[in-house]
């Protein structure tokens, strides 16, 4: 369940921020047999971030890439330094052409910076997953189409972080089992409403990381409303 890092590079459970990217066009070659074959992109839209969507051809062997945006500076004593990074793992298989979606922020002055986007292969691991209700006040998280394709991935971590103003807020006090697969009920109590994103992070055996975030959950026990319980995946 891939939603482009609108995490970047971030402290897990205790803030967990918006992220960014920008084009190559044409034919243009990585390395290792993978080329961005076409691209789509759109630096700003109505809801404040970016997306950019690299079409990847892989006529090598399967393979990790992530896609990475940088925010750089043109104005001032900071000009030619990366600002934020945004980045997005994904898993390409051998001899497919495969989109890699990411979504990016920015600032609110575009005179001042400018965006650098580029696709290279790596040896992080590819965090994705799927959420589902299990029951009437359950959730099932499933994290086993996350893979990495040098080591073998040894922890899952879980999160359900709030999310307001198109962003992930800090992760809410819940003990999830850090396993592959889990159900859990959330411990929210009487007269409460929240909305949260999940969070998973994934590490391999070398210590290496990525993190996946998406789908959503709304709770709604508050006195004189419907009682509400979705999962969006």
């Amino acid at each position: 369940m891939k939603r482009n890092n609108l995490l970047g590079r971030r402290n897990f459970l205790s803030s967990v921020a918006v992220f960014s990217g920008i084009s190559l066009s044409g034919c243009t070659g990585i390395s290792g047999g993978l080329q961005i074959v076409d691209e789509e992109y759109h630096p700003y839209t109505s809801r404040g971030y970016g997306v950019w969507i690299p079409e990847i051809k892989n006529s090598g062997e399967t393979t990790n890439v992530v896609g990475i945006v940088d925010i750089v500076s043109t104005d001032g004593e900071d000009e030619g330094n990366i600002l934020k990074t945004f980045d997005e793992t994904e898993v390409v298989q051998k001899g497919e052409t495969k989109e890699l979606r990411m979504k990016h922020g920015h600032y609110l002055n575009p005179r001042l910076y400018e965006f650098s986007r580029r696709v290279e292969p790596t040896d992080r691991p590819h965090a994705t997953f799927e959420a589902s209700k299990s029951g009437e006040n359950s959730i099932k998280l499933d994290a086993s189409k996350s893979k990495s394709i040098v080591s073998n991935i040894s922890s899952y971590e879980w999160a359900v972080a709030e999310w307001e103003y198109f962003k992930v807020r800090d992760p809410f006090p819940w003990k999830i089992p850090k396993k592959e697969v889990v159900e859990f009920t959330p411990p929210v109590g009487d007269d409460a409403s929240i909305f949260g994103k999940f969070v998973l992070r994934v590490t391999d055996e070398e210590g290496r990381t990525d993190m996946d975030y998406g789908g959503s959950l709304t709770i709604n026990n508050r006195v004189g409303y419907d009682r509400e319980f979705e999962v969006d995946s």
